[in-house]
């Protein structure tokens, strides 16, 4: 069973008990929690989410053209990768 105290009644200046409507009290919500939006401006974010981007779709365009194998990944272009996603879950969040 849950049983709750009642916080006594608050008195004024003159020792009445002053009345207060109970729809009126606010609860107090939980300190807010840290976002990811704090680490980063999101400038920054977009500038990187779209850069990469740009730059994966310019070399896959590259392998089409020279016909190797866009499976075919560098070192540079799994990083990329890395980067897109990081980025775009950092701007889901």
């Amino acid at each position: 069973m849950n049983l709750h105290r009642r916080p006594p009644p608050a008195t004024t200046t003159n020792g009445a008990v002053a009345t207060t409507n109970h729809h009126s009290r606010r609860l107090k919500s939980p300190s807010p929690s840290p976002k990811a939006s704090d680490a980063l401006p999101l400038y920054l974010t977009n500038t990187i989410f779209f850069s990469v981007a740009y730059y994966l779709l310019h070399r896959w365009r590259d392998k089409i053209r020279r016909s190797t194998p866009v499976h075919v990944v560098t070192l540079s272009e799994i990083a990329a990768i890395v980067s897109v996603i990081a980025s775009f879950i950092y701007l889901l969040s």
